[in-house]
């Protein structure tokens, strides 16, 4: 049976470090997705999805994305998203070098996605 390799990334889904933190806003379709494939990373990523819809596979198990769910992907999770026709997502992204002078627990439990409760969200 043969079996694809299955890629890990640095930020910026590169194949090299070159920075410990980076913020994205974008859109993307599935004719953009940076990434087309299931792959992990060596870096924690949060995504905050603003527009549109589609599915978010973690660690094979398939989450629902849409507007105002947030998703927490720690090192070595294998995730991808399918893009049903487009998406605005910000995305924050940083090392566990970047955090450790932050003294920041992140072995404690933070679910794979929320939803945030319109009640919460600020009014403009």
């Amino acid at each position: 049976m043969k079996t694809d390799r299955l890629e890990s990334l640095q930020i910026g889904h590169s194949h090299t470090k070159d920075e410990d933190f980076k913020i994205k806003c974008e859109v993307i379709n599935d004719k953009n997705v940076e990434v087309s494939f299931s792959h992990r990373h060596f870096f924690y990523a949060i995504y905050w999805i603003h527009e549109g819809n589609g599915t978010h596979v973690i660690d094979f198990e398939e989450y629902e994305m849409k507007p105002d769910r947030i998703f927490y992907i720690k090192p070595e999770q294998v995730h991808f998203m399918h893009i049903e026709e487009s998406l605005k997502y910000s995305a924050l992204q940083f090392t566990e070098d970047f955090i450790i002078p932050i003294n920041w627990d992140m072995g404690r439990e933070i679910p794979v996605y929320k939803d945030i409760d319109k009640n919460e969200k600020k009014s403009n």
